[in-house]
This record gives C-alpha cells, sequence and structure tokens, in this order.
C-alpha cells in the first residue's frame, strides 16, 4: 500500500512538472518589453509585483524570471538606453499611503533627456502582465522607446515589439519626510550585481555604471533603514559588495550623511 501510495504521488509531480512546462511553451512569446532601470531589475520585486495574475499566469511568470537563462526569448536583456535620465525624483501620492502608518520615501524615476544614457534590462511581458504592471506604476507615464535609442548588451535578439519605461510624471527631490531609503536600494543595486554575475563582470561593471549614472545623490536626506545596519548581512547577503560599490562611486562627504 506504501508503494502504491508513493508511486501514484511520483506520477502526479511528473504530471504537474510536464503541465508547467507545457505552459511554459504555450505563453513564452512576449508581446511587449519594459525597460526597468531600478527595483524592477530585480527578479523577486518584479514577480511580487506580478503575484495578481491568475495561478497559472504567476506561476510561468516567476519560472520564467527565475530560469529564464534557459529561453532568450522570455530573457531579460542588459541594455543602455540613450535619451533616458535616471535620477531620485519619485514620491508616492498621499491617497496611496496608509493614513500615518506608512512613511514616505523618494524612488527612482527618469525623465526624457537627449544627452543621457541609462542602463538596465528590458523585461519581456504579455499584454496582461503590462497592465499589473501599469497599476503598480500609476503615478509614472508610460512612454514608448524608439529601437534605435537601445544598445543590447547581448547576443540575445530584441524582438520587433512594443517597449516602454516609467516615466516620471510630478518630480520631486528627496527631503525629510521622503528620503532615499537603503532599502530600497539595496534591492536596486541587488539585481544589477545579479546582472554583473550573470554576465560574468567581475568589476561589477554594470552596478558601477547604475550609480554613476543616476542623478539625485547629492542630498543630505538619505536613510539606512536596514533591519540590521549594525549587521545588514543576515537580511542582505550583498550588503557589504553593495557598500563597497556605494563607497567607490560616490562622494565621501555624500556618504557620511546618511542617517
Amino acid at each position: 500500500m506504501v508503494i502504491s501510495i508513493s508511486y501514484l504521488s511520483f506520477i502526479i509531480i511528473i504530471i504537474c512538472i510536464l503541465f508547467i512546462i507545457l505552459l511554459i511553451f504555450m505563453h513564452h512569446k512576449p508581446e511587449c518589453y519594459i525597460f526597468a532601470y531600478g527595483s524592477l531589475v530585480n527578479n523577486y520585486s518584479t514577480i511580487s509585483t506580478l503575484h495578481n495574475l491568475n495561478i497559472i499566469d504567476t506561476t510561468v511568470c516567476a519560472i520564467q524570471r527565475i530560469f529564464h537563462s534557459f529561453d532568450s526569448k522570455t530573457k531579460a536583456i542588459p541594455c543602455r538606453v540613450y535619451g533616458i535620465l535616471r535620477s531620485w525624483n519619485y514620491q508616492i501620492t498621499n491617497d496611496i499611503k496608509t493614513g500615518g502608518l506608512s512613511k514616505g520615501a523618494t524612488y527612482l524615476g527618469a525623465i526624457s533627456k537627449i544627452e543621457a544614457v541609462c542602463n538596465g534590462v528590458l523585461i519581456p511581458l504579455t499584454f496582461r502582465q503590462l497592465e499589473i504592471l501599469d497599476c503598480r506604476e500609476k503615478d509614472y507615464i508610460r512612454t514608448k522607446i524608439n529601437y534605435d535609442k537601445i544598445q543590447n548588451l547581448t547576443s540575445n535578439k530584441i524582438y520587433k515589439i512594443p517597449i516602454y519605461f516609467y516615466q516620471t510624471k510630478n518630480i520631486q527631490v528627496p527631503n525629510q519626510n521622503n528620503p532615499i531609503l537603503q532599502s530600497y536600494l539595496d534591492t536596486c543595486l541587488n539585481g544589477f550585481i545579479e546582472i554583473d554575475r550573470n554576465l560574468k563582470n567581475s568589476n561589477y561593471e554594470m552596478t558601477r555604471e547604475f550609480i554613476q549614472s543616476t542623478e539625485g545623490w547629492n542630498t543630505k536626506y538619505w536613510m539606512n533603514d536596514r533591519i540590521y545596519p549594525h549587521r545588514p548581512f543576515v537580511f542582505s547577503p550583498n550588503a557589504y559588495l553593495i557598500n563597497k560599490l556605494l563607497v567607490e562611486n560616490i562622494d565621501s562627504e555624500i556618504i557620511k550623511n546618511i542617517q
């Protein structure tokens, strides 16, 4: 009886795996790209945003983003986009905050600027997935990017489908009530560090470029809100690497102002 149950369980697991693989092939074709330049570069941030999809689409999205290297059609493509400036310029509107329970912060945003260059990744999406992202980024303006503005940093093909980025609608700089948060920055930097490791960049060139090409660091409103700021590696394994990259690429006087 035990053997029969174990055998049945094994068969069920195999069927589930085959079903998931079938779903991936059914859903693998992207319908558009979103150019991610901040927290969406981080796989887990994207997956958590798309959790409102139905269970099938959520499973497919998670597998595609975690194991994207198996299929070039669903792989996030590292790139540079010319004509986009990334900076600390976005704050959540009051209607999103729940009274006094949520504190303010300043997040990364982007604007169109001819002479600027911004690095990040192109994330392939279905239009349904794009709708979910639009809900999260509702205070941004989804803006189309021309193909000739994109420099592909890999050998993966960029398909002739719409490409968008989220542009800041109302530009606001960090202030006392809306500082830069280290926990959010860690999310962004962990995403870029993962790109560097996938590209085998031993000097973390993509991450350094992210820091160097981002404007708005020169502020006294930058808060270290890590859970254990004296032992950050407990919850952020890359904490010491992040600290090193920040110190090497941002003026020391600015670093000293972190609260």
